[in-house]
């Protein structure tokens, strides 16, 4: 059975808890597995709950007084779009991730020695 069908049989049981139109994203299936195991009341898209939990990490960084840099920012946003796709990221994955931007070593350049503890702690962030 695909990620759509299974969404669906969930849809026609618990038509309240469960959200419309998932994305094609094959991390819909932690979704799907976290409200199978009720760990979750709701059954919604990934990259919805994803981008939430992001926004409440970020607000909790403010709180805390850590203020990114626009260009900082821009790390961070391609590094959660690589988690909402895959699931998770490892330090490793930087250098292909941003390429872009510098990969890797300028990922290090900017975050410093918080850059290993900044993506463990942003993966678990949105995937939890």
């Amino acid at each position: 059975m695909d990620i759509p069908s299974l969404w669906n049989a969930y849809r026609l049981r618990d038509k309240d808890k469960v959200s419309k139109n998932p994305s094609k994203n094959l991390t819909n299936l932690i979704s799907l597995v976290r409200y199978a195991l009720k760990f979750d009341d709701t059954l919604q898209d990934f990259a919805n709950v994803a981008n939430s939990h992001y926004n409440l990490w970020r607000g909790r960084c403010i709180q805390k007084g850590i203020n990114f840099s626009a260009e900082q920012e821009e790390f961070l946003n391609l590094i959660k779009e690589h988690i909402i796709a895959n699931g998770f990221v490892e330090v490793k994955d930087i250098q292909e991730i941003c390429a872009d931007l510098g990969g890797i070593y300028r990922a290090k350049e900017i975050f410093k020695d918080s850059l290993s503890k900044l993506v463990e702690e942003l993966s678990l962030a949105l995937v939890s």
